[in-house]
């Protein structure tokens, strides 16, 4: 329940707490005619009734409002900076010496799409552990090389990117806690391991990447100094009408931010930049660091119902809470396909930029968001942020997150589609959360997907 303000008389029985009326109308208008602060719970006829059960607990749990409040709150002020860049390798440790991190839900090598594998297995060849990708997908099966969830070592690694030792990496401070994160760079063009590509083009421009342009990377962020990358985006918010738009403005407005210090400070890596900064990918990766390094300097603030991950493969969907921050809820759910008719993914962690209200469509999601972006705004107003799945339930709505996706079996191509969530996905996150909240101390463990 939500607490009131205390009306100006300061009668005792209205100074205490919202009144949930599950009824008619008509109970809901004589309660607010006597001054009473109502909330109208009407769900729709198609809500069973164990579910119905479950959202009048959540919604009467002070701990639950509580908690979404905080996370609103820090959402909204939170600062993420680039300071730096560095290989993998320095900064995480997952504790065997060959290893690739994978971005999104965990899941088997098997049933991992097409173009993950591929990503995965280049990264083998980019780390000398083998000389062709068919060789890197046998070292993988093999369990020559591990892999490893990215999000349990504090790394973001968007689409179908993956991430080894040497891989060059932004780093991305939470200013508010101090909490740093990384994130590996992206480049533009349609050859690139995040978008499932790994032919030459895509290895040569990982070499670049790593050997040139983000040692001067480093040196240029060092004069300049840490980049508010919600800052940056919010510039590059205002200079398009859509999100590969914005990714893009996003890179150019970070190459001119740092072009001065690269030509006095690493003169031999602006024509690396020339040619790997512009398209989304520059962006798009330092705004999933943003995200990665938000969610660690939200540490947990109890059990929210707001959701803070999204990951979709072929015809499935997955979502995280933050209530439960190393949980996986996963359903069923309509398949993308792009203009080929081929099906498309959302792997990895371009599901995180809906934290910052990105990536989601506006008019239908404000009824069942907490708060409102005060960074982002479109013609109809701010971007709502802090989807609450209670809010989606009470009012049978599948939220659409507007987000990139890749082909599953790869090919370079990136699509803004349309992931609708289903109901049943977020059903089983607020089970997840009622459950947890029955035994004390079990919302601080991650779980495997469910």
């Amino acid at each position: 329940m939500r607490v009131a303000r205390a009306p100006e008389d300061g009668y005792a029985m209205s100074t205490s707490l919202t009144t949930t009326v599950i009824g008619p109308e008509s109970l809901v208008a004589a309660l607010a005619s006597q001054g009473v602060d109502v909330h109208h719970y009407a769900p729709p006829t198609t809500i069973p009734e164990r579910l119905l059960g479950e959202l009048v607990v959540a919604y009467a749990d002070d701990a639950v409002s509580s908690a979404n409040a905080a996370v609103a709150q820090h959402l909204l002020t939170t600062r993420p900076v680039l300071t730096g860049t560095a290989p993998a390798g320095l900064v995480v440790d997952p504790g065997t010496p060959r290893w690739v991190l994978l971005g999104g839900e965990p899941h088997a090598w098997d049933v991992q799409p097409e173009a993950v594998r591929h990503a995965a297995a280049a990264t083998c060849v980019l780390e000398g552990w083998a000389d062709d990708v068919a060789e890197g997908v046998q070292r993988i099966t093999d369990g020559d090389v591990v892999l490893a969830d990215a999000a349990a070592l504090q790394a973001a690694s968007p689409g179908t990117m993956a991430i080894g030792p040497s891989t060059p990496c932004w780093l991305v401070r939470d200013d508010a806690t101090g909490r740093e994160v990384v994130a590996p760079i992206l480049h533009g063009g349609d050859s690139a391991l995040w978008k499932g590509t790994t032919d030459r083009d895509a290895m040569r421009a990982e070499r670049i990447l790593a050997e040139t342009l983000a040692p001067a990377l480093n040196v240029a962020l060092r004069s300049t100094g840490p980049v508010d990358i919600l800052t940056m985006a919010e510039q590059a918010w205002a200079m398009g009408d859509d999100g590969a738009v914005r990714g893009r403005a996003l890179s150019l407005l970070t190459l001119s931010r740092l072009l001065g210090a690269l030509s006095a400070r690493a003169p031999e890596a602006v024509t690396a930049a020339a040619e790997l900064i512009p398209g989304d990918g520059f962006g798009l990766s330092m705004l999933c660091g943003a995200a990665r390094a938000t969610l660690a300097g939200l540490g947990h603030h109890g059990p929210s119902t707001i959701i803070t991950g999204f990951s979709a493969t072929e015809g499935s969907v997955s979502i995280q809470i933050a209530g439960l921050p190393g949980r996986w809820f996963r359903a069923r759910a309509h398949q993308s396909l792009d203009e080929r008719g081929r099906p498309l993914a959302a792997p990895g962690d371009l599901g995180l930029l809906m934290l910052f209200g990105l990536g989601t469509t506006g008019d239908r999601l404000r009824a069942v968001t907490v708060a409102e972006s005060r960074r982002f705004e479109d013609p109809a107003g701010p971007r709502p942020l802090g989807i609450d799945i209670r809010a989606t339930l009470e009012a049978d709505v599948a939220p659409g997150l507007v987000l990139p996706g890749v082909s599953a079996d790869g090919g370079g191509a990136v699509a803004i589609h349309e992931r609708p969530l289903p109901t049943d996905v977020q059903a089983a996150a607020l089970a997840g959360l009622l459950e947890s909240l029955e035994t004390p101390g079990s919302v601080e463990e991650p779980a495997g997907s469910e």
